[in-house]
């Protein structure tokens, strides 16, 4: 196997992932929280990493985009009786997920003693102002 290094800059690697089409975006985004979670994995114990793939999971970029769209149709009142209910299950999975998210970060706060703002602010997940 031949290796083949090349310097990029953030920037031209994200031009590059600008490029991906959905599905090939979907995978790169999951390899990439992949690899995020294994570089804190290195330092966790077993559960902490269990908990760190659940906090990592969420809808794909598809259901993501729908949900989206699906909102402001709401928002317009324009969805159709099939569109409300495809909102309403995309909605309650993503509530479900946030769910699953809060606790597993909540556990992962308790078992390394800090606060979960800590925690949250750690991973990169808390909003920007």
């Amino acid at each position: 196997m031949t290796i083949v290094s090349i310097n990029l800059t953030t920037n031209d690697l994200l031009k590059g992932v600008e490029q991906l089409d959905g599905t090939d975006l979907d995978e790169f985004v999951q390899k990439v929280l992949y690899i995020r979670a294994k570089r804190f994995a290195d330092n966790f114990s077993k559960e902490e990493t269990d908990l760190m793939e659940q906090i990592n999971i969420s809808l794909s970029h598809k259901e993501s985009n729908k949900l989206n769209i699906l909102i402001t149709k709401s928002e317009e009142e324009t969805l159709t009786k099939d569109e409300l209910e495809e909102y309403k299950k995309l909605y309650s999975k993503m509530e479900t997920l946030n769910i699953q998210r809060l606790t597993a970060l909540s556990k992962l706060a308790n078992l390394q003693g800090v606060s979960l703002n800590d925690v949250m602010s750690k991973l990169g997940l808390l909003p920007t102002i």
